[in-house]
């Protein structure tokens, strides 16, 4: 099997040749990558070069424009290593304001854009963002038939980052039909995304874990299941497979999640690095419905051996690839790592996660 054969057998729960092996949001590692080989790279050359499958992460989006969604940036601090930008966005019903702390590699929300309910009437004039069709074919054309284009579905996902986590499950609680109306806008947006992917282009959709790692079972069922189980059958429509993200504590969660449709699950992140996942119990509570993705500590890629990562490897492999439908994968994202770390997974992923 090549690696497009290889990684669409496993989200169909199915038993490939061999157990699938990448990285999660791989892009983030390039920087640190092309310092190390001193030139240029990109996903396709260096994914090749590590042994991992193919599979290209793309959130390839054309935004729009709107007189009544004025956006201006200040920057507050200038420093060598970050910047604080100041977002002002003038909308018919009021002005929203964003803080975030920006580096080369990653941005952080330090302020909401929806601080006060009634902020939710000019979210609502927020232009659609639609994805670049064009972009996701060049795409499609060099990867051609070697490997598979993961694209993001936002929904809910974005909800956290405009409310904020915390002051988002209090309003649970507090305002529950402000929460609903929220949902409803965020959710329809996604559903008229989903009408303009190029279906052809895409193979798997990810779609963005949110609050659910910090609030109790009955909640999300009541406020996120029936949000997500609409996306993901927009999804299935057009002929997309779906994977579900939560990077954070989710063995809580497990049946609901799998109760809303989706093909896969991710990034099963381990107690080891901050969630609470058990890759043998998620395999045995909801592996004949699901394809698990991803379960490895890639803080053992930073700062363990190349032992320490074939250990890892062995361990996740022999707790979740019986009978297929598990693709090994990192839990998150990581910045910088000894490159012999990278060639000892994939190596290994190939010599452990045989299944034939």
């Amino acid at each position: 099997m090549n690696s497009r054969e290889r990684l669409l057998s496993a989200i169909r729960n199915e038993e490939p040749d061999r157990v699938p092996v990448g990285l999660h949001a791989p892009d983030v590692y390039w920087p640190y990558l092309k310092r190390v080989l001193g030139r240029e790279i990109d996903d396709y050359e260096a994914l090749k070069m590590f042994g991992f499958d193919l599979s290209f992460y793309r959130i390839l989006t054309k935004e729009e424009k709107s007189p009544e969604w004025r956006t201006r940036e200040e920057v507050i601090t200038d420093a060598v290593e970050y910047k604080i930008v100041r977002v002002t966005v003038d909308t018919p019903t009021g002005r929203l304001c964003q803080l975030d702390r920006r580096t080369p590699l990653t941005t952080w929300i330090m302020e909401p854009l929806i601080k006060n309910p009634e902020d939710l009437d000019g979210l609502a004039y927020r232009p659609l963002s639609k994805p670049d069709v064009e972009a996701y074919e060049r795409e499609f054309a060099r990867l051609g038939k070697e490997g598979i284009i993961r694209g993001v579905v936002w929904g809910l996902g974005e909800s956290a980052t405009l409310r904020g986590t915390e002051q988002l499950c209090h309003d649970l609680y507090e305002r529950p039909s402000w929460v609903s109306e929220l949902f409803e806008l965020l959710t329809l947006r996604a559903l008229e995304y989903i009408e303009e992917l190029p279906s052809h282009c895409i193979d798997l959709l990810e779609i963005p874990g949110h609050i659910g790692a910090f609030i109790p079972p009955k909640l999300f069922e009541r406020f996120l299941l029936p949000y997500d189980s609409r996306v993901v059958a927009a999804l299935h429509k057009r002929g997309l497979y779906t994977t579900y993200h939560d990077c954070g504590k989710a063995m809580h969660l497990l049946e609901l999640i799998a109760s809303n449709g989706t093909d896969c699950i991710e990034t099963l992140t381990p107690r080891s690095h901050g969630g609470d996942v058990k890759l043998s119990e998620v395999k045995r509570r909801i592996g004949e419905k699901l394809c698990l993705i991803g379960g490895f500590d890639q803080a053992i890629l930073e700062s363990g051996s190349t032992e320490d990562v074939k250990a890892e490897v062995s361990r996740c492999i022999n707790e979740a690839a019986e009978g297929g439908g598990y693709i090994l994968h990192t839990s998150d994202q990581f910045f910088a790592a000894p490159v012999g770390n990278l060639h000892a997974m994939a190596k290994a992923a190939c010599m452990y996660g045989k299944y034939k």
